[in-house]
């Protein structure tokens, strides 16, 4: 990884971590403002399912508004639709900010989530790295995904007890404009000649993705996942507050430990997922593991150990699976549809997050705590049995190539389909290029690319 390539990959994590911030800090805090006579919290207008809809309601414009910045950003720029996401998001904040209603708190979300920037800046990511180094580079700005969530779950009880929620909203937006000044001072301007394969959104491989049945278990996955983790924490701050006799300011001092362990605990079982290749394996471990903690929730937990053991199960099981999912994406994606699969995958994320809060707001007004749980239960049974169903995936491996203009695709397409271990061949005509998958135990890049032979290659 060059200098350039580090400042890329460092710079557009922390584009990511501060919007994420800004979207997670709220989670551990916003529940606690449906009971305020043991919170001492309050805000006007505040029903179970309108804390909800608090909560998870950015989700939905992130959901619908994903392909269409991805999309637009091929057209007219990466950093033009970053900085208008961007701009959505600080006017979201700063609506939620100046509001004492709980309307104005779901309008600023909503507003916040219209700012669909994370296939954006990974696809600004995937066009200022190589493809030796774009693995690892998005690696790292996944990865600080968990560490924002890390932050804002410890953070946002801080602030709140100090500013209360208005202060985290400004937070969020002080926030953005710095994440603007990261962008157009910081990240390096990609270059216009080529998009990288791995990002670019295709109607027709938006198409392809959505009817690849392996990929809908993913995308029902990561729907499912995020509506649990949204829908529990509807309900976790003030069962954390009473197990502990706490102050809702000292609830982010039980996460931060549980989280951090649980993302310690989770990395053998993702070495193995991933190298011993045990991946369909390890999900079902995982979403197994959720519905034991889900289940044993709706019992009368009292005991602080046994609340300690049950967070740090979940957190060790969804960091697992947050770690696990989007590898899958790229594994069971046919050749040069990865960008659509990955704007189709955060999208099921986002309105999974959506439905989490709303439904399980709905289903606390008007149930309580037991029907929220039992509706958890309910998904993870149908996801355990679409885990437990999907195939065994494929360790594959992808390269770009691109070829000199005036070469023959056809034949050398023909060539490296009869190469043993080459499984797909994608060639993009508008920009001369080839994208191939093929199963390193069977093949490797070099014999692929003496098969394409030198005088062709750019």
């Amino acid at each position: 990884m060059n200098s350039s390539e580090r400042v890329s990959t460092f710079s557009l994590a922390l584009l990511y971590t501060f919007r994420m911030l800004g979207l997670f800090m709220v989670l551990p805090v916003l529940s606690l403002y449906m009971s305020p006579e043991s919170t001492g919290r309050t805000i006007e207008g505040a029903t179970p399912l309108l804390i909800g809809l608090a909560i998870g309601g950015y989700g939905l414009t992130q959901a619908i508004m994903q392909i269409p910045f991805g999309t637009l950003s091929d057209r007219f720029g990466r950093k033009f639709m970053i900085t208008i996401g961007y701009l959505l998001f600080i006017a979201g904040s700063l609506i939620a900010a100046m509001s004492d209603h709980i309307y104005g708190v779901v309008l600023g979300r909503a507003l916040q989530g219209c700012g669909a920037v994370a296939a954006c800046i990974m696809a600004l990511l995937g066009d200022l790295t190589s493809e030796q180094t774009r693995t690892r580079s998005m690696a790292m700005v996944g990865a600080s995904i968990g560490m924002s969530f890390a932050v804002a779950i410890v953070l946002g009880p801080i602030v709140d007890s100090y500013w209360g929620l208005n202060g985290i909203f400004w937070l969020t937006a002080v926030l953005g404009v710095v994440g603007l000044v990261i962008l157009w001072g910081v990240v390096p301007n990609p270059p216009v000649v080529l998009h990288s394969l791995e990002t670019l959104s295709t109607r027709g491989g938006l198409k392809k993705s959505l009817m690849n049945g392996q990929l809908q278990r993913v995308y029902w996955g990561v729907l499912i996942l995020h509506a649990l983790l949204t829908a529990l924490f509807i309900i976790l701050p003030a069962r954390i507050i009473d197990v502990f006799g706490i102050e809702a300011s000292m609830t982010g001092w039980v996460y931060l430990p549980v989280v951090v362990l649980g993302f310690l605990l989770a990395v053998p079982f993702i070495l193995v997922a991933e190298v011993k290749r045990q991946m369909k394996w390890m999900m079902v471990l995982s979403v197994a593991l959720m519905l034991l903690v889900v289940a044993v929730l709706l019992t009368e937990v009292h005991s602080v150990y046994a609340m300690i053991a049950l967070l740090l199960v979940f957190f060790t099981a969804f960091n697992l699976m947050e770690a696990t999912l989007p590898s899958l994406v790229a594994k069971l994606a046919s050749a040069g549809t990865r960008g659509s699969a990955m704007g189709l995958f955060s999208s099921h994320q986002f309105f999974g997050a959506f439905l989490g809060g709303w439904l399980g707001g709905l289903a606390l007004q008007h149930g309580g705590d037991q029907y929220l749980l039992m509706g958890c239960i309910s998904l993870l049974v149908v996801w355990l049995l679409l885990v437990s169903s999907m195939k065994k995936p494929s360790f594959l491996k992808g390269v770009t190539i691109s070829l000199l203009e005036g070469t023959d695709c056809q034949e050398k397409i023909l060539g490296l389909k009869s190469l043993s271990g080459v499984q797909e061949v994608f060639h993009y005509e508008q920009k001369q290029t080839l994208y191939i998958k093929y199963d390193p135990d069977l093949t490797n890049e070099g014999i692929i690319q003496k098969t394409l032979g030198s005088p062709g290659l750019a």
